[in-house]
């Protein structure tokens, strides 16, 4: 119930246009998410995720579209896929509005691989560290962290290292066979990567 109100609010955010006009995903950040993603259907007994298309699961795929069963997962386009991104993270989570194009696409990839709350909570962090922005730590990109965010000049060479140390690097101990694909995923943006 707490994320069905959580996504009512941002969705009266962009439905009141109170940021400004929704943009579609950028180019740049579609090849980062189908280089990570992947088009293929898999179901790999090690992912905790399970059955996967585009990177959407099929417990997400159901959250979405709850009569939905793995054929439905396996007939998604990558059309329809990106669509889904668009609609359930990049405008509902506010990431949209994040600059440059590479911090979005670093947050955007994150955001699909373990959800939005802990990227965005890191992405607060690291902006009150590097910049003493004063931001809360809740995850949600409102008005004050968007703008504080965007102008934290330092924020899009540090954080693909961050995120990298802090989010990905305690999984890789656990799920050792996935350790250069988070690397790579979390660092694509990166300017001397």
């Amino acid at each position: 119930m707490k994320k069905l109100i959580i996504i009512l609010f941002f969705l009266s955010l962009v439905s009141l246009n109170s940021f400004g006009e929704i943009r579609p995903i950028p180019d740049i950040i579609k090849e980062g998410i189908l280089k990570y993603e992947g088009s293929v259907f898999t179901n790999d007994p090690r992912d905790p995720g399970g059955a996967t298309k585009y990177g959407w699961t099929l417990k997400t795929y159901k959250m979405i579209f709850p009569g939905a069963n793995v054929n439905d997962l396996k007939s998604m386009t990558w059309e329809q896929a990106l669509e889904l991104y668009e609609d359930h993270f990049w405008v509902v989570h506010g990431t949209q509005y994040i600059r440059p194009d590479s911090l979005a696409g670093t947050l955007l990839l994150a955001q699909i691989n373990m959800g939005a709350s802990r990227p965005n909570k890191l992405l607060q962090q690291v902006c009150n560290e590097l910049c003493d922005c004063n931001l809360k730590i809740d995850g949600l990109l409102g008005k004050m962290t968007v703008y504080k965010v965007n102008n934290c000049s330092r924020l899009d060479d540090a954080y693909p290292y961050i995120l990298w140390h802090d989010k990905y690097m305690p999984l890789v101990n656990k799920m050792p066979y996935y350790k250069k694909g988070w690397r790579n995923r979390a660092l694509h943006y990166a300017q001397d990567n």
